[in-house]
Order: C-alpha cells, then sequence, then structure tokens
C-alpha cells in the first residue's frame, strides 16, 4: 500500500486532480499515463531520435453516424480513439458487436 501511496503523490505534483482528495479511477490514470507518454513521445520524435510512441499501438478510428429522427439528414464523423466504453458479456466478441449494433463502426 505504501507503493501506491508514492505513486499517487508523484502523480498529482503533474495532475493535481490525482491529488488525495479526489477521486479518480485507473481508467482516468490509463488515460492520463496514455497523454503524458504521447506528449513525451512527440517530444522525442521531434528530436533526432528515431522513436515509435508505444501508444500508437493502442490507438484507432471509431466512425459513428447520426440520423436526425426529423428530417433524415445523417451526419457521418471519424474519431481519434484509444479506448473504448462496452457493456461487458459473456465475450469480448459479443461485447464489439454490440457496439457496432450501435451504429458505431471501428476503424483499425
Amino acid at each position: 500500500m505504501q507503493l501506491l501511496g508514492v505513486l499517487n503523490a508523484c502523480v498529482s505534483v503533474w495532475c493535481p486532480e490525482f491529488g488525495e482528495y479526489y477521486e479518480q479511477n485507473a481508467h482516468e490514470f490509463l488515460m492520463l499515463c496514455f497523454q503524458l507518454l504521447k506528449e513525451e513521445g512527440e517530444i522525442l520524435r521531434a528530436s533526432a531520435f528515431s522513436y515509435i510512441c508505444p501508444v500508437a499501438n493502442f490507438e484507432f478510428y471509431i466512425k459513428s453516424m447520426r440520423t436526425c429522427s426529423s428530417c433524415g439528414l445523417q451526419n457521418t464523423r471519424v474519431e481519434d480513439f484509444n479506448h473504448l466504453s462496452v457493456n461487458l458479456s459473456s465475450t469480448l466478441t459479443d461485447s464489439l458487436q454490440l457496439l457496432q449494433a450501435n451504429s458505431f463502426g471501428v476503424l483499425l
């Protein structure tokens, strides 16, 4: 438990929202790590080093389509993501199929 306290204290120096009196979950911590790794990776890539950011392995695009219920006009948008919010079912495949059935498409 002491190690987690030290980790929390170190993280809260850069991101006060992870301080002792705030509640942040593991997902928010992981997203913060991805963000910081990506920022550091961009700095390294801009230097003389040939650096490939490991966060790129977790990034993908999602295409979403919205349809106006009044006029039927459709709007399609592609966004960058590094995580999915899915309803957990018995298997990952079932969860992803459920996500896609809700008018989202995952573009890898």
